[in-house]
C-alpha cells in the first residue's frame, strides 16, 4: 500500500486531536484566523461608516470581499514572511480585490485601524469562540460526573486522607467534589462496623 502526500496534507497534522477537539482545532485554524481579521476589517468598515468616518457607499464592496476563500494563502504566508505580521498582506490582498469592483471603495479599506488593531481583535474573536466550546465542554463534564455519582453513590470506595488510617466511604464522594454537583445527597462514612482499614492513604 503506498501513501500520498495529498492524503496527509488533506488529513492536517497528525496530532491535532490530541491537542484539541475538532471543534477547537477548527476555532483556530488558518483559514478561521484570516476569517476572523476580515471580520474584523468587515466591522471597520460599517461602523467607520455609519459615524460618517467613511462614504456609507464603499461598505457593500468591502464587506463582500471580507471572505478568506477569496484569499491566496500562499501569498499570505510569503508576506507574512516579508513584513512581519499577517495584517500586512492580508490587507493588500483585500484592498486588491475591493478594487476590482469598486476602486473608490478600495480607498477606504482598513481605514484608521493599525496592524496591531486587526491582529489582536481577529484573536479576541477567536478567543469567543474558544470559550463557548470550553463552557459546552465544561457542562457536559459536569453532568458526566454527576451520573457517575447517582450511579456508584452506595458503592464503598477507600476514603483517602492524610492519617495514618482510611475509613470505607461512597464513590459518590470523589464525583460529587469534582463537579460541584450540589443535588446529590451528602455522603456520610459508613458506621464502624465496617472498621477503618489499616493503612496509610
Amino acid at each position: 500500500m503506498s501513501f500520498s502526500e495529498p492524503t496527509f496534507s488533506a488529513a492536517g497534522r497528525l496530532t491535532d486531536l490530541i491537542c484539541g477537539t475538532s471543534e477547537m482545532n477548527a476555532a483556530w485554524s488558518a483559514r478561521e484566523t484570516v476569517q476572523s481579521m476580515l471580520n474584523v476589517e468587515a466591522a471597520l468598515a460599517r461602523a467607520s461608516a455609519l459615524h460618517g468616518v467613511i462614504p456609507a457607499a464603499a461598505v457593500k464592496a468591502i464587506v463582500a470581499a471580507c471572505n478568506a476563500d477569496l484569499i491566496d494563502a500562499g501569498a499570505l504566508m510569503s508576506g507574512a514572511a516579508s513584513g512581519g505580521n499577517l495584517a500586512i498582506p492580508l490587507v493588500k490582498q483585500l484592498t486588491a480585490a475591493v478594487k476590482a469592483c469598486d476602486a473608490d471603495a478600495a480607498k477606504f479599506v482598513h481605514w484608521g485601524a493599525t496592524s496591531q488593531d486587526i491582529i489582536d481583535t481577529g484573536t479576541v474573536l477567536q478567543l469567543r469562540s474558544t470559550f463557548d466550546l470550553l463552557e459546552a465542554g465544561l457542562h457536559e463534564a459536569c453532568d458526566a460526573l454527576a451520573l457517575q455519582a447517582q450511579t456508584y453513590r452506595s458503592t464503598p470506595a477507600i476514603g483517602r486522607n492524610s492519617p495514618p488510617r482510611c475509613a470505607i466511604i461512597s464513590e459518590t464522594r470523589p464525583f460529587t467534589s469534582r463537579s460541584g454537583v450540589a443535588s446529590v445527597t451528602p455522603v456520610t462514612v459508613l458506621p464502624d462496623s465496617t472498621s477503618p482499614l489499616p493503612m496509610a492513604c
